[in-house]
Formats: structure tokens, sequence, C-alpha cells
């Protein structure tokens, strides 16, 4: 085949099984080929230049030359190789072969089997589905396996990254023998997958995981000290469905029958902080040519908790820990080891164990034990129960397993894990590593050391000191910055998930605090002005608040100015695109302090902070405007200030608090519960069945739709309940309830004029005084609907009381004892079918009920003693515009059982009504 005069892109196309190349007659002007292959199987052969070769259906073979090449294999069974370039391979369906040569090149190998190879070069290949096998060769390659049970080898020599994938992967590191450096990731994915790595004369670094199910990691252990081959497993698991190390060790004797971890000693296990490092002297305890050096570690892995079950071999490594195994009994027993390494183990019974001196492991099994490691590196296990734990000297690794554990550090960097259960930690020396774990836990971390202390799961409440860092986790934690003991650096607290609060000390002596919200609504609280430092928060939220209360305690409790405007305590300055928040101790009044920068808020302008951020409602801009809330679709609690404020619940079942000011809450869909404060409010339960609560000040409260709950307090408060059968409490002010449609209850016992008005429906309308004389008004109207109107005498002789049932049968009830004052009713009905009298409530021996004409009203009058005695009878009620001859048994509920009569225009009717002073 000759090409000549190839001044643009030569395209053939071939039908069939044919072979197409360039050759020695072919003059190519610069420019690549574009090849198509037929349906059959073709061979294809590029140029020196840029191919693009596509061999479409059939098995293919397609070698491309020197060129950055694109070859595509398409359906079939391909075999596909470049030469040099950076190339791209893409096998398509079918069990493709395909080899990159030097360069950068990319290999997709598409569904199928496949086999995929590249030389020297920085190479990306994937596997795709199906079992594919991949060799990167050396360079920097990162190669994902996809789906199936993919074998992945590449050699050490660059930054590589190997990721199986889904499936039971093999994962393969080797020494090509040259000296290079470099960092592997190998991520064996989902599945039972095998990991190889061997030693190599490298600086290199391999960090391995796992992934998810029962994985096996192979290590080649050779004699020399290379301590440059670092290799760190990051997930080790010990636990059920545990990982397995396979140790490959061919510089110890071929018929070595040995515990490696043994007196031999060949291996060793060593804890440092959170991790497990495997160490390896390669001629062992009776050689001298070589030393112990780390060969692995194992990431958050106790060394104690590792078994013969976690090595292929069946090793057991507590032979190189241990000189002796102490074991109680199932009884409370009391165990102390020597100055040799010792295993101590409780089992059952609340244990006392005594480590003494040595490296010991001390596992205190069940209940509630003691267990004190004493001098050296010991490791100890709490088990279940709520067990003690005191490291002492030594770098010492503690787990307090399940129970409520309480866990001591001492002298030396120690690794303290509560586990499960609410514990509680405390490490004042060395450069610790504290998890809470699970549950509510406390964790005390103070002294001159850097400590990394992880709160776990649950509400934590965690406190740390310079150069500390602090990690509140999952659940509503508060993290507590204390330098007390003169101890200076830099804190840095992060409060992870949850709604957290975040509070900085009242020491003097502290330099900084790098603080970090995460996620959920985070409170940053200053626990006093006395600052010698200053705080930076790096990712204040809009649902985030600051505490700033202590900052001025001389007017914090009382005062209702705003302190950034005219008290001159507080303002924000823009710094950048940051803004800081100065504090002047004493304020505009004051000349001795002034203002020094307390808290920088990074990538927050001080136009974006509103009263809404600050716990109170002070405006930043030192204005006396309140904070604008309003809720989202959940359950939401919003907080006012100071003062005017407007929150809006919205959706969901929603707390709302005004606190101080004139505030306007919402409560919106669902059952909510309002707040109003101090001031006078204005809340609204809209719909759902709302608690309102208007606190001090001239309130008014609407629920709403729905079956509500209104209560007053000492204002002259508006309580409308709207539709539902509503609950009005008017409390002890001047108030007016009304309570709409739907069969509701009003309430009022203070002082003052008040009206209360049921609406439609079957309404009870209540009136008391039990605290205190009522000296005002009081008018009660039933409305439409079989209303029930309740006077409950006691200090109610001073108020003028009116009533009117409205239509439907009303009842008027008198209870309780003392004075009722004077209590009209003004469109009583009399006879059958007309509005009743009930006096079933007076609880006291005899007397005699008369109703009496007076004028056109007739008067219900009550003598305790009847007419024989010496007491005078007394009025309980005028009735207006009613004759008294008109009044028939009827009108009066019956009394104890028996029935009431009535004789003549006077008829005395004898009750059990209750004692009370005749007026």
């Amino acid at each position: 085949m000759n090409i000549s005069n190839a001044f643009t892109e030569r395209h053939a196309d071939l039908a069939s099984s044919d072979a197409l190349q360039t050759g020695p007659n072919t003059t190519l002007a610069g420019v690549g080929l574009n090849l198509q292959g037929g349906s059959g199987a073709d061979a294809l052969y590029g140029s020196e230049f840029d191919d693009t070769i596509s061999g479409n259906g059939g098995d293919d073979t397609i070698r491309s030359g020197a060129g950055n090449d694109t070859v595509l294999g398409g359906d079939g069974a391909d075999v596909l190789y470049t030469g040099d370039g950076d190339d791209r391979i893409e096998g398509g369906e079918g069990d493709d072969e395909m080899a990159g040569g030097a360069g950068s090149n990319t290999l997709l190998g598409g569904d199928g089997a496949d086999l995929l190879y590249t030389g020297d070069g920085d190479d990306r290949i994937e596997g795709g589905e199906g079992d594919d096998r991949m060799d990167g060769g050396s360079g920097s390659n990162t190669m994902l396996g996809g789906a199936g049970n993919d074998t992945l080898a590449v050699n050490y020599g660059g930054d590589s990254l190997l990721d199986g994938g889904d499936g039971n992967d093999s994962l393969w590191v080797g020494d090509d023998g040259s000296i290079k450096f470099g960092t592997v990731q190998l991520f064996g994915g989902a599945g039972d997958d095998s990991i190889v790595i061997t030693d190599a004369a490298s600086a290199v670094t391999v960090n391995a995981s796992g992934g998810s199910g029962h994985d096996t990691f192979r290590l080649s252990l050779y004699e020399k000290p290379a301590s440059v081959l670092k290799m760190t497993l990051t997930d080790f698991s010990v636990g059920a469905d545990s990982d397995l190390l396979d140790l490959y060790l061919p510089g110890i004797p071929w018929n070595y029958t040995g515990n490696p971890f043994g007196a031999d000693g060949y291996l060793r296990l060593e804890q440092r902080g959170a991790d497990t490092i495997l160490r390896f002297d390669g001629d062992g305890a009776a050689g001298s040519t070589y030393a112990m050096f780390d060969v692995l570690t194992l990431r958050n892995v106790v060394a104690a908790s590792l078994t013969s079950a976690h090595f292929k071999q069946g090793y057991d490594p507590a032979a190189g820990f241990f000189g002796r195994v102490l074991t109680g009994t199932a009884g409370a027993d009391s165990i102390k080891g020597d100055a040799r390494a010792e295993h101590l183990i409780g089992l059952g019974g609340n244990d006392t164990l005594l480590g003494a001196a040595g490296n010991d492991l001390v596992e205190g099994g069940d209940d509630g034990d003691l267990l004190q490691g004493g001098a050296g590196n010991d490791s100890m296990f709490g088990g279940t129960g709520d067990d003690t734990l005191a490291g002492e000297e030594g770098n010492d690794s503690m787990v307090g397993g399940g129970g409520k554990d309480v866990m001591t550090g001492g002298a030396g960097d120690d690794y303290l894990n509560g586990d499960k259960g609410d514990d509680i930690l405390t490490d004042a020396e060395g450069n610790n590593v504290l998890t809470g774990g699970e549950g509510d836990d406390v964790i005390v971390s103070t002294g001159s050391g850097s400590d990394k202390v992880d709160g776990g799961d649950g509400s934590d409440t965690i406190t740390g000191g310079a150069g500390d860092t602090l990690d509140g986790g999952f659940g509503e934690n508060h993290l507590f910055a204390d330098f007390a003991g003169g101890a200076k650096g830099t804190v840095r607290m992060l409060s992870g998930w949850g709604d957290d609060v975040l509070t900085f000390g009242p020491s003097l002596a502290f330099q900084n605090v790098v603080a970090s919200g995460g996620h959920g609504a985070d409170t940053f609280l200053f626990a006093s002005g006395a600052h010698a430092g200053q705080v930076t928060v790096t990712d204040f939220d809009v649902n985030d608040v600051f505490d700033l209360d202590a900052l001025i305690p001389q007017v914090a409790a009382n005062y209702t100015s705003n302190p950034f405007g005219a008290l001159g305590y507080l303002r924000v300055q823009q710094h950048g695109n940051s803004t800081e928040l100065q504090f002047d101790e004493d304020g505009a009044a004051g000349s001795a302090a002034g203002f020094r920068t307390i808290l920088t808020i990074d990538a927050v302008l001080p136009s974006q902070l509103t009263a809404s951020h600050i716990v109170g409602g002070m405006n930043p801009n030192g204005s006396e405007d309140g904070i604008h809330l309003s809720g989202w679709d959940y359950e939401d609690i919003l907080n006012g200030g100071r003062s005017n404020d407007v929150l809006d619940g919205g959706q969901g079942a929603d707390v709302l608090y005004g606190f101080r000011g004139n505030d306007v809450l919402r409560g919106g869909f669902d059952n909510d519960t309002l707040h109003g404060g101090e001031g006078d409010d204005q809340l609204g339960g809209d719909d759902g069945d709302d608690v309102l609560r208007g606190g001090a000040g001239d309130d008014a409260l609407n629920g709403g739709d729905g079956n509500d709950a209104l209560h007053a307090d000492t204002g002259d408060d508006v309580l409308d309940g709207g539709a539902g059968n509503d609950t009005l409490d008017g409390g002890s002010g001047s108030v007016q309830l009304n309570g709409g449609n739907g069969n509701d209850v009003l309430k009022v016992t203070g002082s003052g004029n008040s009206g209360l008005f049921g609406g439609r429906g079957a309404d009870v309308i209540e009136i008391a005084a039990t605290q205190q004389a009522l000296a005002g008004r009081v008018l009660a109207s039933g409305g439409e609907g079989a209303d029930t109107i309740v006077f409950t005498r006691g200090a109610l002789d001073n108020t003028a009381l009116t009533a009117s049932g409205g239509a439907g049968i009303d009842t008027y009830m008198l209870r309780g004892e003392g004075r009722l004052g004077s209590l009209t009713v003004k469109d009583f009905t009399a006879g059958a079918g007309g509005d009743r009298i009930d006096l079933s409530g007076l609880a006291a021996p005899a007397g005699v009920l008369a109703f009496v004409q007076s004028g056109s009203a007739t008067l219900v009058r009550f003598d305790l003693d009847g007419a024989a005695g010496p007491l005078a009878a007394a009025t309980l009620m005028t009735l207006q515009n009613v004759p008294a001859t008109s009044i028939t048994s009827d009108n009066v509920v019956d009394v104890g059982g028996a029935p009431v009569e009535l004789v003549g225009l006077v008829g005395l009717v004898g009750i059990a009504p209750a004692a009370f002073l005749p007026g």
C-alpha cells in the first residue's frame, strides 16, 4: 500500500477481515492516520504520528507506532498495542489485551475480562466490568479495577493509586530494583481483597486500606534494616469479620518452625499512641548484624487486641509482650504483677489488677474492675462493667469497653478510648490521644502537652488547654477552652456534627483559640471579658450565634440598651474580608480600658451580622432593631432578644421565645409553643394545637385554628382563641378573652376590668379570686350555645360581676366559700327550657334559698341558718327582668340528689351551701 502527498488526514475503511498498515513506501507530511476496521478480525497498523485507529467489530489486532495515538478496539476480543507517546486505548466489549508502551497512557478495559499493562510513564488504567488483570509498571500510575475480581500490580517508582473497586481483588506492589521515591495508595474496596506488599530498596511510603470485607495483607520482610519503606494499613479490622496479616519472612532460616514473636525475637508489636507498630529484626535476638526496625503501622489498632487469629501463620503476638499470664476467677480477685512484663486477666467479678513495672497487658473482663498499669508502656482493657483505669508512668494505651468507665492517663504519651458508655477521661501530662467513643462522655485534657481529643458519638463535654485539638464528633457537644495554669499556645476546637456550644474560658494566660463550629447551629460563648488573646472562628454559619453576655457583667443582667450602641462596650470592624469584634471593658463612660480585638470571624463582613447572630438580640450595627427569624420545615427553636423581634416558625412543631422587647411571634403550621416574654407582644398560633404564653406586658394572643391554650400573665392582655376548642387563661391583669368558634374554656383570676366572651359553642367561663381581692369589673358573656358560667367565691366581694348567657340553655354555677360580690345576670330565661342556677359546688351544712322579687328583678338570696336563725340572708345574684313567680324547679340544679321544691313567691328550699359571711 502506498500513500503519498498526505497533506491532510487520511481515512481508510475496511469492509471485512483486512490488513492495513503503513510501510517503507508510505509518505506522510506530519499528519496521523484515521483507520477504521470492519466487522471482521482486522489487523491495523499505525504510523509514527498521532493516529486514530478503530477496530469496530470482530477480534482485531491493532498496533500503533510512535505518536499520541487513540486506539479503539470496539466489540470482540481485541489485541491493542501502542508504541511511544501518550496514548489512549479503549478495549470496548470483549476480553481484550492492551499494552501502552512508554509514555503517559490511558487504558480503558470496558466490559469483559481484560488484560491491561503499561511500561514506564505515568499511566491511568481502568479495568471496567469483568475480572481484569492490570500491570502499571513503573511510574506514577492510577489504576481502577471497577466491578469484578480484579488483579492490579504496580512497581515502586512514583506516586501511584490502586483501587480495586467492587469484588474480591488482588493488589500487588513490587520492586523493580531501582532507587525511587514516592507514595503508593492502595484501596481494596468492597469484597474480600488480597493486598501484597514487598520490601523495597526505595524510599517509598505505602498506605493501604482493605475497605469492607475480610481482607488479607501479605508483607515480604527481608533482613535489611530498610526503614526507607514505610507501610501503613489505615483500616485494619480486629473485630468480627477481621482482616488477616500474611507475613512472608524469607530472611529467616528456611527450617524455622518457632513463633517469631517469641524469645527468638524476630517480630514485635509496639503500641505508639493510638497505633500499633510491627517491628522486625532480620537475624533475631541471637544475631548482631541487624536490629529491630519499623515495617508496618496499623492505624487506630490497639496492639493487645491482636491475636493469633489475625495472622495467617497462626503466630501468637502475645509471646512478644509478656513474661507470664496471671488469670483470675469468676469472682472478685486481687492480682498484682512484678517488674516483668505480664498479662493480667480478671475474668468475672469486681477485680483489682495492678501491673507494677514492665510493659503489661491488663484485661478486666466482666463487671466493674480497677486496672492500674504502673510503670512501663501498658495496655489496658476494661471490658464490660463500670471500670476504673489508671495508666500512671509510661506511654499507656487504655480502652474502656462497655459501661461507664473512669480513665486517667498519668505521665507519658497515652492513648485513652472510652469505647461504649458514658465515660470520664482525664490526662494532664504528655502528648495524648483521647477518644470518647459512644456515649455522653466527659473528657478533660489539661497540662502543657499537645493532646488530640475526639468526643466520638454522643453529647460530650470536652475541656482542653494550650496546644490541644478538640473535636466534638457527632452529637450536641460542649467544648471548653481552659488555659488555667499559665500554659500558652493555640487550642483548636472542632465542634463536629450537632448543635454545639464552644466556650472560651476566663483565664488571662492563653494566647489564641481557633474554633470551627462544623455542622449544626452552634453557640460561641465567652465565659469572661478578661481575655489576653483572641478567638478566631473559621466557619461561622448563618445559624450560629455568639453569647457575649459575660463580657459586660456589670450591666448584662438588666440593661435594655444595645451595648453596640451608645453604651460603647462592643463594636465590629472590618479587616480585609473578615470581621473583628472589639471590646471596651468600661464602655463609653470609662477611660481606663479602650477597645481591643477579642474575636475574628473569617470570611464574614460586619454587614452580614445581624441581631439574630447575637444571643439577646443585640444588633451589631448599634441600632435597637430586633431579630427577624424564619424557621425551616422542621421543628425549630427560635430565640429573640432584648429588642423588638419578629419570629416566624413556619412549618413544623416550633418553639419560639421572644424574651425582652415588643415582639411579634407567629407559629405557622403544626403544633407550636410561643413565649412572648417581657414587653408588649403579639403572638399568633396559626394552624395546629398551639400553646401561647404572653409573659409580662400588655400582650395580644390569637390561637388561630386548632385546639389552643392561651395564657396571659400580669399585663392587660387580649386573648382570642379563634376556631377550635380553646382554653384561655386571663391571668391576673385586666384582660379581654374571646373564645371564638368551638367549645372553649375561659378563666380569669386577677384584679382589674375584664371581659370574657365565649362566642359560638358550648363554652365554660370561670371567674375566681383565690389569691387577692378583685376590685374591678368583670363581664362574662357566653354567646351562642349552652354555656356554663362559673363563679368561684372567695375574695370577690369588691368586684362587680355581670353575666350574659346569650342564646342556648345556660348554667350559672356558684362554688367555693367566701364573699361573692355583686353578680348580675342580664338575660336569665326562667321556666321550662330556660337557664339554670347550679349551687352544687357550695359545700356548707344547710340553709334556705329564696327567690325574692325586687322591682322588675329577682334576687337569689341565701340564708345560712334559715329564717329562725340570727344570720341574715345574703344575695347571691340578681336576675334582671325576671319575675320571681316564673322560676320553676327546672331553673335550679338538684342538690345532693334531692329534688328542689319551690314554695310561694319567696319559697325557701333547704340545700347544702358553702359557709360564707352574709352581706
